[in-house]
């Protein structure tokens, strides 16, 4: 844990790098000022870190105090990692859907093979699905998975 005056002296040097912005204050009081209210507003010496790159990353002139206040609200305080997404159903990809083939065994088309959409049948999973993108370039695949699609909001 970082106390107070480790975290000032490191917002004064943190505040030096925002010397690359047109309008950086000249004079001191200026610079002690933006000092300040980062030293007001960040939680900790990586959040004020994190501050002064987003003011970078986003500003072309030096921002006056306020505006270090608002970016200390957007910027998350901590980087928490995320957790691994959940593995959905190898068949659908958590979609609910698969394909299926088959070849028509009657009638003017028979020895055709068709492909079409059908149920998968797997436990819905709890994140949300990503969907490969569906090769448009064959009419009636994407004419099944689009019928499908809407007989399931249907339900």
């Amino acid at each position: 844990m970082t106390t107070l005056e480790e975290l000032q002296d490191f917002c004064v040097e943190e505040i030096r790098r925002l010397s690359a912005l047109s309008y950086y204050p000249s004079d001191a009081f200026g610079r002690g000022e933006l000092a300040k209210a980062l030293v007001k507003h960040a939680d900790s010496i990586d959040h004020a870190r994190r501050i002064v790159d987003a003011i970078i990353a986003t500003c072309r002139q030096c921002p006056p105090p306020a505006d270090i206040a608002v970016v200390a609200g957007e910027v998350p305080a901590t980087t928490a990692k995320q957790a691994p997404p959940k593995r959905a159903c190898p068949l659908c990809n958590g979609s609910g859907f698969r394909t299926r083939e088959y070849t028509i065994e009657r009638g003017v088309f028979a020895g055709e093979k068709r492909t079409e959409a059908v149920r998968c049948g797997c436990p819905p999973s709890a994140e949300p699905a990503t969907v490969p993108k569906l090769d448009t370039r064959d009419p009636e695949l994407a004419a099944s998975v689009a019928s499908a699609a809407a007989r399931r909001r249907m339900q």
